[in-house]
């Protein structure tokens, strides 16, 4: 309902609890999340304390290209999920992209690229400037 009249989310408070003046943790802000199904066509280098990959190349069907970059993701995986994609990410690849590209991305510039090898469900709040 929230998001049919394009609203962040809502705010709700403990129904057991009075209402009383000022912040307290009675009340909570329950943000939408959105979702959609990506191919994962590359991912960028690894930074930080990460040794496999840094963010996962995410890309659409598209009728004039094949496929379309559509962003990357980067945040959010546990220890046992960063093993699992390791592993899915083997086989080789190359720095040509295997999506149209129609931003001008500078982590691109070292990633890796290969066809769609499989697909992820990516949960977020919005699209920014550089799209996911």
């Amino acid at each position: 309902m929230a998001g049919e009249q394009h609203f962040e989310g809502i705010i709700s408070k403990r129904a057991d609890r009075p209402y009383r003046d000022g912040r307290s943790d009675d009340w909570r802000k329950t943000k939408q999340l959105a979702s959609q199904e990506y191919a994962v066509v590359g991912y960028t280098a690894p930074k930080g304390s990460r040794s496999s990959f840094g963010a996962l190349l995410l890309a659409a069907p598209d009728p004039v290209h094949g496929w379309l970059y559509v962003g990357r993701v980067g945040s959010s995986f546990s220890d046992a999920l960063m093993r699992e994609i390791t592993q899915q990410l083997e086989g080789g690849g190359g720095r040509t992209p295997t999506a149209h590209v129609a931003t001008a991305d500078t982590d691109l510039r070292g990633a890796t690229w290969f066809g769609p090898r499989f697909v992820v469900e990516v949960f977020y709040r919005g699209i920014g400037g550089q799209q996911l």
